[in-house]
């Protein structure tokens, strides 16, 4: 058995949205471990990060089955997405689209084809309801947003073809996974706005709500956990990845103003999102189970990524 799960891995692997943040980071960790990694993308951007990568939209069905087949990955990692909550809000429908049909795409892509293939499903933990307590898999879902609504659905969409056709898929549901390269999260934002105050391109940093608290990880322990969960978790089965503590914004302002090369001022305005869960903590006690623990604590990750802005003229 041993021998035939070290056989499979040897084929290549596929990400769908390879240059995302997460894509790009996993992409590199399969590559230092010798994998063949190939890649999906709506638009390419650059010779690098397109290397081995097909130009191909999620929701065009033919598109799609046509790299599949071409590559016959052995693992298929799903990030392929619309993330950004804020934007859902703005153009649900596009949101359901890419995340949804996307989904729907891929899956029966794999199913018509045939494929001896492991598909990782990239849900989100706005899935879940909002509670103070960490969460575990089984925990209520209930959307905060069009994109968590759309992440739902295309969760539930994985376990039909699980039942209905033995896809072997397995989702993974990350918290607030952080790292240089992200935009647009609370830790890049800060890091971003402390860069521009030490360079003297603005007198201040803008911050919004500092009293919710959130499940942060770093990148390079969640490709970890990703990697180790396409081998290991059990089909039909959803993950948690978090660190299973809960940091307050305020807190993560704190830090980031410690590490600032000068004297940095903030100011407060109001976040205009709808629905705003004030905890988001995960319990990770099943990726655990496989063997998955934290190595980098949060003081070290927001070092790296206010040194990663510091790094972009």
């Amino acid at each position: 058995m041993q021998d035939e799960i070290v056989m499979i891995f040897r084929m290549p692997v596929l990400i769908t949205g390879i240059q995302g943040f997460m894509g790009h980071h996993l992409s590199h960790f399969l590559e230092a471990n010798g994998l063949k990694v190939y890649g999906v993308q709506r638009h390419l951007q650059g010779a690098t990060d397109a290397k081995n990568t097909y130009e191909c939209d999620v929701t065009d069905p033919s598109a799609l089955k046509k790299a599949l087949g071409a590559i016959s990955p052995s693992v298929i990692f799903h990030m392929a997405a619309q993330s950004l909550p804020s934007v859902s809000w703005r153009d649900p429908l596009s949101t359901l689209r890419v995340n949804v049909i996307g989904t729907l795409n891929l899956l029966t892509a794999v199913r018509d084809l045939g494929l001896r293939t492991r598909v990782v499903l990239f849900g989100s933990s706005s899935e879940y309801a909002s509670s103070l307590e960490p969460v575990s898999e089984e925990h209520k879902l209930k959307p905060s947003s069009p994109y968590a609504l759309s992440k739902i659905g295309a969760t539930l969409l994985s376990g039909l073809y699980y039942d209905a056709y033995k896809i072997d898929v397995v989702t993974v549901r990350p918290f607030f996974i952080i790292g240089p390269r992200k935009t647009g999260d609370v830790c890049s934002s800060f890091a971003k706005g402390i860069v521009d105050v030490e360079r003297g391109s603005a007198q201040s940093l803008k911050v919004g709500n500092l009293q919710s608290i959130r499940d942060f990880l770093d990148i390079d322990d969640a490709v970890r956990a990703f990697w180790l969960v396409s081998k290991s978790g059990k089909a039909g089965e959803v993950y948690n990845i978090s660190s299973g503590k809960g940091v307050r914004i305020s807190k993560v302002l704190e830090i980031m103003m410690s590490k600032s090369r000068c004297q940095v001022e903030f100011e407060q305005s109001q976040r205009n999102r709808p629905l705003d869960n004030p905890v988001a903590i995960g319990k990770n006690d099943k990726l655990q189970q496989l063997g998955w623990a934290q190595t980098i604590e949060l003081d070290e990750s927001l070092s790296k990524i206010l040194e990663y802005w510091r790094g972009i003229k």
